[in-house]
């Protein structure tokens, strides 16, 4: 009754505002019956379901003597995904709108968990697991009879299991913009937006010492957020001089700023008396959670994103100049500010005060980023049909975040003597960045039917604490023709040279602050590297880009159109990668082992899309349109596997051994990515009855595949031993048809009736969302992933809540809709 009142009002409210205005509008209701869909992926982002709404309204009224004007529009009213505006004011003077969308994103209607919520921000089981922790010995080891422990979580799951409601965020979005003119030459905007977001995304509960001795689980997390934007600008402008203004102010505040989850395979925090030296447990003292000298947590915690805020003045100001020419300079100052307080590094009362802020550095985030912003350019003409136009533009990003040694401890877990990893010792760096272009464009058209442009632009990006800084040179030429009067033509071509400046793969070590002395292992990235030297990452590195584009319109007949375009990109990332001695003069026993010079990382990718539209329309009663497309995607990575503990040894020793040495060429990997989509469509219209009843259809149908072609480093190996082993895997692919037809029938002038039907089909085939082959199986249920062809530790289980977001489904849809104009 109340959505029926809304409507009814939302109808009826414009006609009594401007009774005596120029009218054009209509409402159209609707009522609709859908199959029952077991798949979120059919509504993810609409709201298609069984009942009665108004799917669209529009009311415009006009009074020529006041000028004044009223208009409403209106879509899926009541639905999830709901668009209302209203608009008014008069024209020249001032104006009023008012906007509210509403906008779904489901993930899942097919998950099942074992937890549950208690209140807004936490997870709780009815139960643990109670895994088994020692062995009969009493050494400090997880159970090694894996069918003990994996069967205690099948049965915890079979017993606590439940489905959960569907998983998703619903948005609702409200706009209030005010415009004023009091002047021809001055203009003012005002525009209030308030965004709200709530729901739950798929997210994961990692608790205990890092992979693989990580306790895993999948769960939703809860989203709770308000954004607000206040958005100013003003524009004044005279003949030979314009000024404008603009001022934003952004906030965001989440109402759930922790998120905490119970551990399901443990019990209660315990200090359970233990010699951590010597691996073994005390009589009478075993603590559940004391497993891998670690104190693992009863419950996991997050901070989710943080408060924040930000604001940002523009000031822009053109002129004119000599030779008809046209300047702007744009100067900008921003500011973004976080200042949540910190959590703790622990949640478990178990790991010897690291649950207390007392040892942060510092309570709260201070964090600080400012940028500025200096723009620049002149348009004007040095002769007839020839343009030319030279620009410089500067954005910079300062971090002022103040610097701190942090140590914190992974994933909840730490000794219960106090300490935690020399790696975990680690400095938040200020990642800030310029940013300078600068260049000149040039159009030339020597006749109505032609015209040419080349644009030439050099880029420098210096930033702090990366690898490399960066200098590219780019050309862009473009051309328009139109060699007959129903033929355009239009090409562009861009190339672009980056070239990095020393590649620095020691940079990370200066987000470590441990001394030499605290390495207790031979894993040393500060004094060592981080990443392998020959790595390189692709925003920093050498670059050669080419991009092409071509497309043609033609109109060989009035009444018959066709356009084609073909867009290519190809992106090399061949760098100057020389073999370097990472360990020389540290002392190590690999000081003399050299790399192999072969660049890892992103080697290459390319795009391409080839489109075709085509329109046909013989007289007035019939329409037909086509189109087809053909999207590839292709990329080449290559990497690298070795033992990072072994890095400091003698490397000689381990070359010939899996996996071991970070010279060894037999470790090198490579994958090669193809992603294919391929789209088609026809549709058309036809005027059975002229002026009385039409019919509408169109059908679309697409299809995307992606493999994943994967040779080198372990590619060999059987799955039995696992250890390094691995697979292309299976091809990723889905197809979806989806069919229209609707007919309408004018009963009068006023009323038109309509039918729809939408028969909609996705099919998805995806290795990623279930187990395959021997690498992993089921125990117990689809909840439970292991994977026992390794060893038997708790890394290499999972429990999961087994709902993804596009499981396959066909539908149909019958609708019947009424319109009234007036």
């Amino acid at each position: 009754m109340k959505k029926l009142t809304v409507i009814i009002a939302l109808i009826l409210f414009p006609s009594a505002l401007l009774a005596q205005a120029e009218n054009m509008s209509e409402v159209v209701t609707a009522v609709q019956g859908v199959d029952q869909v077991d798949s979120a992926k059919f509504n993810e982002y609409r709201d298609l379901d069984t009942g009665f709404y108004l799917y669209s309204l529009r009311y415009r009224g006009y009074e020529a003597d006041s000028a004044r004007f009223l208009e409403l529009r209106g879509n899926q009213v009541g639905r999830d995904d709901q668009h209302i505006a209203v608009e008014a004011g008069k024209y020249g003077s001032w104006g009023v709108t008012a906007e509210w969308n509403s906008l779904v994103h489901r993930l899942t209607n097919d998950a099942f968990s074992p937890y549950s919520f208690s209140g807004k921000n936490r997870l709780v089981v009815p139960e643990v697991v109670g895994i088994l922790t020692t062995t009969a010995d009493g050494r400090k080891y997880l159970n090694p009879d894996a069918a003990v422990n994996d069967q205690k979580i099948a049965s915890f799951l079979s017993r606590n299991l439940h489905e959960l409601p569907e998983l998703g965020t619903q948005r609702q979005r409200g706009t209030l913009v005010l415009q004023y003119a009091p002047a021809a030459s001055i203009e003012a905007r005002l525009s209030l937006t308030q965004e709200t977001k709530e729901g739950e995304k798929i997210s994961y509960g990692p608790i205990g010492d890092r992979p693989p001795r990580t306790l895993g689980v999948e769960i939703p997390e809860p989203i709770d957020t308000t954004s607000r934007e206040l958005h100013f600008e003003a524009a004044w402008a005279a003949r030979r001089v314009d000024v404008q203004f603009e001022f934003s102010a952004p906030t965001f505040e989440n109402d759930i700023d922790t998120f905490v989850w119970q551990n399901m395979y443990a019990g209660p925090d315990s200090d359970g008396a233990a010699d951590y030296n010597n691996d073994v447990i005390l009589a009478g003292a075993v603590g559940t959670n004391d497993i891998f000298r670690r104190a693992v947590s009863t419950f996991g915690q997050r901070a989710l994103f943080p408060d924040n805020n930000a604001t940002n003045a523009m000031l822009t100001v053109g002129f004119g100049g000599p030779m008809s020419g046209r300047g702007t300079v744009t100067a900008a100052l921003g500011r973004m500010e976080q200042d949540q307080d910190l959590l703790p590094y622990s949640y478990s009362s178990l790991t010897k005060d690291w649950n207390s802020v007392a040892k942060l550095p510092r309570l709260s985030a201070g964090a600080e980023i400012n940028t500025t912003l200096v723009d620049a350019q002149y348009d004007f003409k040095p002769a007839a049909r020839f343009n030319v136009r030279p620009y410089f533009r500067s954005y910079k990003l300062d971090d002022d975040t103040p610097e701190a040694r942090w140590q914190y401890v992974t994933q909840d877990a730490a000794s219960p003597t106090g300490g935690v990893s020399y790696k975990n010792k680690r400095v938040n760096l200020r990642y800030g960045f310029e940013r300078r272009s600068f260049g000149i464009e040039t159009t030339w058209a020597p006749a109505r039917t032609a015209n040419f442009g080349l644009v030439l632009q050099r880029e420098s990006v210096d930033r702090d604490h990366r690898e490399a800084q960066t200098d590219e040179n780019m050309l862009r030429a473009t051309a328009s023709l139109r060699p007959l009067s129903w033929l355009n033509l239009r090409a562009r071509y861009t190339f672009g040279d980056r070239n990095s400046s020393e590649y620095d793969w020691r940079s990370a070590a200066s987000s470590y602050w441990y001394d030499p002395a605290e390495v207790n292992d031979h894993d040393n990235p500060r004094f060592t590297f981080y990443n392998h030297p020959d790595l390189r990452r692709f925003d920093v590195s050498d670059r050669r880009r080419r991009d092409f584009d071509l497309s043609a319109s033609l109109t060989p007949a009035p009444a018959l159109g066709f356009s084609i375009s073909w867009a290519t990109r190809d992106d090399d990332y061949d760098s100057d990668v020389r073999p370097v001695r990472p360990m020389a003069g540290t002392g190590f026993e690999s000081e003399d082992a050299q790399t192999l010079g072969r660049q890892l990382g992103l080697l290459a990718r390319s795009s391409g899309v080839l489109s075709f539209d085509a329109n046909w329309a013989p007289g007035d009663r019939y329409t037909l349109t086509a189109f087809a497309s053909i999207e590839a995607v292709d990329t080449d990575q290559r990497g690298m596997g070795f033992n990072e503990d072994r890095k400091m040894e003698n490397q000689a020793l381990y070359v010939g051994q899996a996996g071991q040495a970070f010279i060894d060429p037999a470790n090198i990997w490579d994958t090669k990515g193809e992603d294919r989509t391929r789209t088609l469509g026809i549709g058309g219209s036809f005027a059975v009855i002229p002026e009385r009843l039409d019919v509408f259809a169109d059908y679309a149908y697409s299809r995307g595949t992606t493999d994943l072609h994967y040779s080198g480093f372990g590619a060999d190996a059987p799955l039995t031993t696992a250890y390094y082993a691995f697979r292309t895997p299976e091809t990723a692919e889905h197809t979806q048809h989806t069919a229209n037809v609707r007919f309408e029938y004018r009963v009068s002038e006023r009323i038109a009736v309509g039918l729809r039907y939408l028969y909609e089909e996705f099919d998805t085939t995806d290795w990623m969302q279930g187990p395959i082959g021997g690498w992993a199986e089921t125990v117990g249920s689809d909840y439970f992933l292991r994977d026992t062809t390794r060893d038997n530790r708790w890394g290499n289980r999972f429990v999961r809540m087994a709902g993804y977001l596009a499981p396959s489904y066909s539908t149909n849809v019958a609708s019947l809709t009424v319109r009234y104009i007036w």
